[in-house]
């Protein structure tokens, strides 16, 4: 019905690039594991259930119990919009986009690097990434009222002009 593959990892096998992007610089010594999730999938009739996110709040107790794992990261195809809020309404973070990332049916596809991030980890982010993620969250927020306004203000003006030249 659902499932996830996760391993705690070694820092030491993670790439550099990898290394750098998962775990800040003034902290790194302090961590010596990631968690990864290798995969995760709900068959199509069980989905909007809570069992994938059951299964990623598994994911991070686990991180959370061990003080030596720093992050919880994983790859999701840029197409796939669904996952991609799922994994930010949990807290995970875009930390980069890895183009020909996957090969499917014998074609390259892209995808996004996501990250949580624990233990006073702070990964890749700095001041400026988090202000602007809460600044565009905002904006979020207030746009859909706002251009709902504007259309029905535009809305009324057209109307009104048939309705004054009749």
């Amino acid at each position: 019905v659902a499932c996830v593959v996760g391993a705690m990892v070694s820092t030491k096998k993670l790439n550099l690039a990898s290394r750098s992007l998962l775990l800040s610089s003034s902290n790194s010594e302090y961590f010596s594991r990631v968690f990864y999730i290798m995969t995760l999938g709900t068959d199509r009739e069980y989905r909007q259930l809570g069992l994938a996110t059951a299964l990623i709040q598994q994911c991070i107790q686990q991180v959370r119990e061990d003080r030596s794992c720093g992050a919880l990261y994983l790859h999701v195809l840029i197409e796939n919009t669904s996952a991609i809020r799922f994994y930010e309404r949990l807290g995970f973070w875009r930390v980069q986009l890895i183009p020909n990332y996957y090969t499917i049916n014998e074609q390259k596809r892209d995808c996004y690097l996501y990250a949580r991030y624990f233990h006073g980890n702070t990964g890749h982010l700095t001041v400026y990434i988090v202000l602007s993620a809460y600044l565009n969250a905002i904006w979020k927020r207030i746009k859909s009222p706002l251009k709902f306004f504007i259309d029905w203000r535009r809305f009324r003006r057209t109307t009104s002009q048939y309705t004054k030249s009749s």
